[in-house]
């Protein structure tokens, strides 16, 4: 994850890139064809996703040869990226609204060449690189590329109005998309590989897109996934749904080598500091994070909310399960007051949601958050890691849909966590006075709300909650005053000094949950 540093620097550089074009006259090899005919391709091929699937197996048998990235690449950095756009002439499916797509060259954040090809009609034509398509600088080091070097960096399909994108491919397997209201945020990845460990993590690579239309305005994206110890392929599906983005995937991976953490259904994001660690942040604004919370739906259907923190070293909490569901990072907190940033609106920031379209069998869901102190870190990711040991030979054939929007994918439970915040274990039977803090103690509040939650009796209500280790000293429910559907629980704990604590609550009416699980990790 931590390669992801210049990747979202560089993608905010490109969102506000401008856009211009003169051009010339590209000798296209698909006539009377809806593709751009100021674009240049190279021979046709025969192409089926079980042909890609059947390459990728064999590939599989031979070793990688990782390129290595000349300094001509590597001077293509954030000053350098922010002078070249794509000519408007050669943007590909330049009548479509919806498919309208711009390529980015190879770079210091995406150093890779990849090669690009359309399909149309079970054939497919490489789409071929030249400096050409780019608007730049005599001076850029774009026209000095090797002639090995030269290629695409990645792409992204365009809103009607041309001045943004909706969903962009750049780096390693990243893409991500703006959801509702046209705001980057978290990012997803093909495949992750020994994240989270005291070694360094690889990072598979995207090296080949196939681009195709699809109906009703979408478009399948195929991609090759390839690394030292990985070759795989994808399927995506893409396109709007009431403003969200959705992307049914199909991928097909084989371990070249043995790993000791394989992850599916990536997902990274940015936690810097919010109301349960406000401390930690040394910023005017409240709050900054793309996301607040990991959801989970569990295999057997209970629904669990999970915190996000930023922690002083890199923590990996794992979320057994059997066939999961779905879980998604989110961000739950919507309201502007909470972040008072005007510039980089973390209020519209997207959620991402993952629904396995087949059986993941067993496994964990392993959420990993890494120490930071500013908001240009992904230090937040979220993964799938099944079990047992990832071995060289293994194949695994996963089917999933992601959801790129600003509210929640499923109906929310009928009560649900807005808010957790930390403080000092006090005696005080006033206030909050130092004089009368509990040594050792920590003081956890969770608000809760929702329909169950609506005018309910206070007798009758409370707050189950349990831990791994340490003592839990104290904890109550009660309604919030000046609310009708809000209810406040609250516990004290006691932490093993140097341990990690994990606790697990929700609300109790007689024999019934009425709330969904509330996770939360201290120590």
């Amino acid at each position: 994850m931590n390669a992801s540093f210049n990747r979202r620097q560089m993608l905010v550089a490109l969102g506000i890139a401008t856009v211009a074009g003169a051009g010339f006259k590209g000798n296209s090899l698909f006539a009377a064809s809806s593709v751009d005919s100021n674009l240049r391709f190279g021979k046709a091929q025969n192409f089926s996703w079980k042909g890609l699937q059947a390459y990728a197996m064999e590939l599989s048998r031979h070793p990688y040869n990782q390129p290595k990235p000349s300094p001509e690449v590597m001077a293509i950095d954030y000053n350098a990226m922010v002078k070249i756009s794509w000519r408007d002439d050669k943007t590909l499916w330049a009548n479509d609204p919806e498919r309208a797509t711009r390529f980015f060259p190879v770079n210091r954040a995406a150093p890779v060449p990849l090669k690009i090809y359309v399909v149309e009609s079970g054939q497919s034509r490489e789409m071929l690189f030249s400096d050409d398509l780019f608007n730049a600088p005599t001076d850029s080091p774009l026209h000095k590329l090797p002639k090995d070097q030269m290629g695409f960096g990645g792409f992204r399909f365009m809103n009607p109005d041309r001045m943004h994108d909706w969903l962009a491919f750049m780096g390693a397997s990243y893409f991500r998309a703006a959801g509702d209201q046209d705001q980057y945020g978290l990012s997803a990845r093909g495949l992750a590989i020994d994240t989270g460990l005291s070694h360094p993590e690889e990072f598979p690579v995207f090296t080949r897109f196939w681009l195709e239309e699809a109906p009703n305005n979408g478009i399948i994206i195929y991609a090759l996934l390839e690394g030292p110890s990985v070759v795989g392929v994808y399927r995506m599906t893409t396109y709007q749904k009431n403003g969200h983005v959705v992307q049914d995937i199909d991928c097909t991976v084989k371990l070249r080598k043995t790993v000791e953490r394989l992850g599916f259904g990536v997902m990274t994001s940015m936690f810097w500091y919010g109301e349960n660690n406000h401390r930690s942040g040394k910023d005017w604004r409240p709050e900054v994070h793309d996301s607040d919370g990991l959801a989970l739906w569990t295999g057997k259907g209970e629904r669990l909310w999970r915190p996000l923190e930023n922690h002083e070293v890199t923590r990996v909490s794992s979320f057994s399960d059997v066939n999961p569901k779905g879980w998604g990072l989110i961000q739950r907190d919507r309201n502007f007051d909470h972040y008072q940033d005007d510039n980089f609106f973390y209020e519209k920031r997207p959620n991402l949601w993952l629904e396995t379209r087949n059986n993941w069998g067993a496994g964990a869901v392993n959420l990993l958050e890494m120490a930071t102190k500013g908001e240009t870190d992904d230090n937040i990711g979220a993964m799938w890691v099944p079990a047992g040991q990832a071995k060289a030979g293994n194949r695994y054939d996963l089917s999933y849909r992601l959801t790129w929007l600003n509210s929640e994918p499923l109906p929310k439970p009928s009560s649900y966590v807005i808010d957790t915040r930390t403080g000092m274990a006090s005696d005080d039977p006033v206030g909050q006075d130092e004089r009368w803090s509990k040594p050792g103690l920590e003081k956890i509040v969770v608000d809760f709300e929702g329909s169950a939650l609506a005018n309910l009796p206070r007798e009758g209500v409370e707050f189950v909650v349990t831990a791994n280790q340490g003592q839990i000293i104290y904890s109550s429910a009660a309604p919030v005053a000046g609310f009708s559907n809000r209810w406040r629980a609250t516990v004290e704990v006691k932490p093993v000094a140097n341990q990690v604590m994990e606790l697990r609550g929700y609300l109790k009416k007689g024999n019934n949950a009425i709330s969904e699980t509330w996770l939360y990790a201290i120590g």
